[in-house]
């Protein structure tokens, strides 16, 4: 049996005082994505026409998940997960046939195929936006969520402040997406500007995609 792939984003998440979650953390990882998102207007919008709305998101942020340990990283607040972030440290996400073949299955399960393509169209009009905003070195935050109890309690920057402190170090400029409009001012508090928007045609009215430039001392 072969080693396991170093992964970059695990390497240089050492250097960024957050704990990592284990790998066996998966359902407790993804309970607090469903827990943050679990009413929001986009995602209901996106899943609306699965078969069991709350399953199929969950499933999905599962396959995130999945997908994230590939080269990514996965920073929780605690080991109470009060709040847990996927990071890319390292360049875009990558995946695996095996994986896809399982996402693509999925979705044919759950969705019908007017929704899938506007599904399928809408994400990759955002990736062609993703580099055509940033495509030299970056750190990519994909998903940030904060259990909907522990909201409001500053478990976000906790996910935030240290790896964009890294990022300053290591001259990285940082990108993100949000399709939550009140979520824009916590993150050009943390010197994000929106850098494109994009109408989604279901869901909120705009996906802000956000990027933040290094700031010198």
């Amino acid at each position: 049996m072969g080693s396991r792939a170093i992964n970059p984003s695990e390497k240089i998440a050492k250097e960024i005082p957050i704990e990592t979650a284990p790998s066996t953390d998966t359902a407790r990882i993804a309970a607090v994505f469903l827990s943050a998102f679990r009413d929001d207007p986009f995602m209901l919008s996106l899943f609306s026409s699965a078969r069991d709305i709350q399953k199929a998101m969950e499933t999905d942020f599962r396959y995130v998940i999945e997908k994230a340990r590939i080269n990514g990283v996965i920073f929780r607040t605690s080991a109470a997960y009060e709040g847990a972030a996927i990071w890319y440290l390292s360049g875009s996400p990558k995946s695996r046939f095996s994986l896809n073949a399982r996402i693509a299955w999925f979705m044919l399960n759950q969705f019908k195929i007017p929704a899938l393509r506007k599904f399928v169209s809408f994400y990759m009009k955002v990736e062609k936006a993703h580099i055509k905003i940033i495509s030299r070195p970056h750190y990519y935050l994909e998903l940030l969520g904060v259990d909907e109890q522990f909201q409001g309690m500053g478990f976000a920057s906790k996910m935030l402040k240290p790896v964009l402190a890294h990022a300053d170090r290591s001259r990285r400029y940082c990108y993100l997406e949000t399709q939550n409009e009140k979520n824009v001012g916590l993150y050009k508090h943390f010197g994000f500007k929106v850098a494109d928007t994009i109408q989604p045609g279901f869901g909120s009215d705009t996906y802000y995609l956000m990027l933040r430039k290094v700031k010198r001392k």
